[in-house]
């Protein structure tokens, strides 16, 4: 494909595509010894420049999966590596893939310049990969020397890290907003501003000594799952109830949530009925329906004018409340 393609399609191609950010990745790899060096970095941190690229497959066949892009190289020192990069904008990833990728290579790379980055690049690695962020891309190649072309593809994704930077601090309480214009990426304010409250709030909660915090995209929210809060009710046969804060696409809703799971369907109506009759954690939370789902809400205090900090802070009080329910 010539260069002069390559510029039509990223005039056409919208920036949440991934193609536009794995042709950028391509490019740099294969035409810009400066860019190799600084992208390598961020891959194989343990490596030695100058790095020699021996060829990059793109759409790497893995099972059941595809890889975005296959680079196989040699550092410096003459080491041979192969790196599998997957790119994520604002989409999905699954652990079925990285553990797949995993299971191929070592050096497994998740490049995550748009929301799924600042989602999910907090967690503790499912097994081997290593996130690459667009501001960890932004500042690694901000020295070198690049086409028009790709200069103005870095300068994007600065713009859209610094977007959500101002995004996170707004959720911390520490500025009143942060650009709500879409750009070129497309996406709304309210969906940044609802990822990076949730990103804040796991951040927040583990600082705070919060083990087993997970960032999730769901079906219709975003949320923060925390592994640690589960609690079984021995009586229910497998039933428990956790702590899940939320933010709805859109950012239609924040909650921090008490939940029942697990379970049969007549099990988790009974943890539901115990729950009801010990009364909400403290005052404000709103009661929940019974249902027969395979996880439903119990309890729902509203966190829409919370802080990060401040949701944190109640979801690790309504552990105690977890707590004693399941020791009653």
């Amino acid at each position: 494909m010539t260069d002069s393609e390559d510029v039509g399609l990223l005039d056409v191609v919208p920036w949440t595509h991934g193609y536009v950010h794995s042709w950028a990745l391509r490019w740099m790899l294969g035409n810009s010894e400066a860019a190799r060096d600084a992208l390598f970095t961020l891959f194989v941190p343990d490596g030695h420049a100058p790095w020699n690229v021996e060829s990059v497959d793109v759409e790497h066949r893995v099972g059941r999966h595809r890889a975005d892009l296959r680079v196989m190289a040699k550092d410096g020192i003459g080491r041979s590596v192969t790196v599998l990069i997957e790119t994520k904008v604002n989409d999905s990833l699954s652990d079925a893939q990285l553990r797949a990728y995993c299971s191929e290579s070592p050096d497994v790379v998740v490049y995550g310049p748009g929301l799924t980055g600042l989602l999910l690049g907090g967690n503790d690695p499912c097994c081997c990969e290593r996130w690459v962020t667009g501001r960890n891309l932004a500042v690694a190649l901000s020295d070198v020397d690049l086409p028009e072309l790709l200069r103005s593809y870095v300068a994007e994704v600065g713009a859209q890290a610094d977007r959500m930077d101002a995004a996170s601090a707004a959720s911390r309480g520490e500025r009143a907003d942060f650009p709500r214009e879409p750009g070129i990426s497309g996406v709304g304010g309210d969906d940044v501003e609802a990822v990076a409250w949730v990103a804040e709030v796991a951040a927040s909660m583990r600082a705070g000594g919060a083990e087993d915090v997970r960032t999730r995209n769901a079906a219709h929210d975003w949320g923060v799952f925390w592994a640690w809060s589960w609690q079984s009710m021995s009586a229910f046969n497998g039933a428990g109830i956790y702590v899940d804060v939320i933010a709805g696409h859109g950012g239609h809703e924040y909650a921090v949530t008490v939940k029942v799971g697990d379970g049969d369907a007549d099990d988790r109506v009974g943890v539901f009925d115990v729950a009801i009759n010990a009364g909400p954690p403290w005052l404000g939370w709103r009661q929940g329906r019974r249902a027969r789902r395979a996880n439903f809400r119990m309890w729902t205090l509203d966190a829409s004018t919370m802080t990060a900090g401040e949701a944190a802070d109640a979801a690790r009080r309504a552990y105690d409340y977890l707590f004693n329910l399941a020791a009653s």
